[in-house]
């Protein structure tokens, strides 16, 4: 009798540990990181969609660096937006609940097929 309920309880453990590894694969989805230019004056451009595929117009655009945040900007009437004197390096751009991870490249730094705009849906 001893045996059957070790052998019952180490499967209820493995079990246990199979759904909560595919729980947390599920929920823990990762954002991919964009490389994006920046313009020469070290602008960042970019342009909000709804999920319908609308431009969505004013909304708060904030641009993190290392958690902190260092510019803010509305989008325009067509959605798009552009934050003026960025530097380059790892941020992460806010736009209501979306958190998009880019790299930002100075002018002619940037690799192959980098973007030279942002589009947050």
């Amino acid at each position: 009798m001893h045996t059957l309920l070790t052998k019952a309880a180490s499967v209820a453990v493995c079990f246990g540990i199979l759904l909560s590894s595919s729980a947390t694969a599920v929920a823990g989805t990762k954002s991919v990181m964009r490389d994006v230019q920046l313009t020469p004056n070290g602008t960042l451009h970019g342009q909000v969609y709804s999920s319908d595929g609308k431009p969505v117009s004013n909304a708060a655009v904030e641009l993190q660096f290392q958690g902190k945040s260092v510019a803010r900007a509305a989008t325009s009437a067509n959605g798009h937006f552009a934050i003026e004197g960025v530097r380059g390096g790892v941020h992460q751009v806010n736009v209501g609940n979306l958190a998009t991870p880019v790299r930002l490249w100075k002018d002619g730094t940037a690799p192959a097929g980098a973007l030279t705009g942002l589009v947050v849906a």
